[in-house]
C-alpha cells in the first residue's frame, strides 16, 4: 500500500509511520510533507498514492485548501484533535477520521474502511465541504475566558482582551494591549476554541484578533506582511496560499 503523509509535527509523523508498519507490513511511505504548498507541488508532480493521511492544521494553513488547488484522486484519512462530538459529525459524511493520539485499532479500522476504494478513484471534494460545515455546526460554544497566570495569582481574562496569541520557545502567550501571559494551550488547540469571526490563524506562530491588524502590506511572492498592535519583535507574514482567505475574513 502506497501512502502519503501530510503532517507538520515530526513526532506525529514518526508515530503514524510506526503504526502503519505494524498494521500493514507492506506499506510504502512515499513522502511525509508538512505544508499545503509542499503537498500541492508533490501531488502535481507524482502519481497518486493509494491513500493519504492528512492532518487538518498544517504549517501554512488549513489542509482543505489543498483540495482547491489540485485534484486529489485517492481516499483521504484525516487526523487531528477535534473533540468526540465533532468526530461523530465528521463520520456521518462517510469520511474517516482519526482522533489524536492515534490508536492502533482505530488505524486498522480506518484502513479496512478505505480498502474498498480503488486506486485513482477521485475523492469527492463536496463531501469534504459538507463535513467541514457539519463540524462547525456541531461545535460547542467558543471559548469566552482564559485563566491566566500573573505572578502568584490567577486572573480570569475575557477572550476579547486578547489582541493575539503567539508561540515562543515552546510556550504560547496571550498578548493584551499592555501585557503578555503564558497560557496552557497550543495554537492548534486555540484555533478550535476561538471564534473564527474574531480570530484568524495568521501563520504557524500567530493567531490574531481582527482588532490587532494595524497595517497590511503586499510582499514578495504573494505574501502579506502585517503590522500588529501591540507591535511584535519579528515580522508577521500571511502566506500566499492563505492571503485570499485572510482578506475575505477581514471583509466578512
Amino acid at each position: 500500500m502506497k501512502v502519503l503523509l501530510v503532517e507538520d509535527e515530526a513526532p506525529a509523523v514518526k508515530r503514524l509511520t510506526s503504526l502503519l508498519k505494524d498494521t500493514t507490513p507492506t506499506v510504502e511511505i512515499l513522502a511525509a510533507l508538512d505544508s499545503i504548498e509542499a503537498t500541492v507541488n508533490w501531488l502535481k508532480a507524482n502519481e497518486s498514492p493509494e491513500v493519504i493521511f492528512m492532518d487538518i492544521h498544517l504549517s501554512d494553513g488549513n489542509s482543505f485548501l489543498i483540495f482547491e488547488q489540485v485534484e486529489v484522486k485517492c481516499p483521504v484519512i484525516f487526523a487531528t484533535a477535534y473533540d468526540e462530538y465533532a468526530v461523530r459529525a465528521f463520520k456521518v459524511n462517510s469520511i474517516d477520521y482519526l482522533l489524536k493520539p492515534i490508536l492502533k485499532e482505530d488505524l486498522a479500522r480506518a484502513l479496512g474502511k478505505f480498502s474498498s476504494y480503488a486506486m485513482q478513484q477521485r475523492f469527492p471534494l463536496q463531501d469534504l465541504k459538507v463535513a467541514i460545515q457539519s463540524i462547525k455546526l456541531a461545535r460547542k460554544e467558543y471559548k469566552q475566558r482564559f485563566l491566566v497566570r500573573y505572578s502568584d495569582r490567577l486572573i480570569p481574562l475575557h477572550v476579547e482582551k486578547a489582541r493575539y496569541f503567539c508561540a515562543e520557545d515552546k510556550e504560547v502567550f496571550l498578548q493584551t494591549e499592555d501585557k503578555k501571559y503564558a497560557i496552557d494551550f497550543t495554537l492548534d488547540q486555540l484555533e478550535e476554541l476561538l471564534d473564527p469571526k474574531l480570530f484568524f490563524r495568521l501563520n504557524r506562530k500567530y493567531i490574531g484578533q481582527i482588532v490587532s491588524i494595524d497595517k497590511i502590506f503586499n510582499h514578495l511572492n504573494g505574501k502579506l506582511k502585517l503590522i500588529l498592535s501591540p507591535t511584535t519583535l519579528e515580522d508577521v507574514f500571511v502566506s500566499r496560499e492563505r492571503a485570499s482567505e485572510f482578506k475575505a475574513w477581514l471583509e466578512a
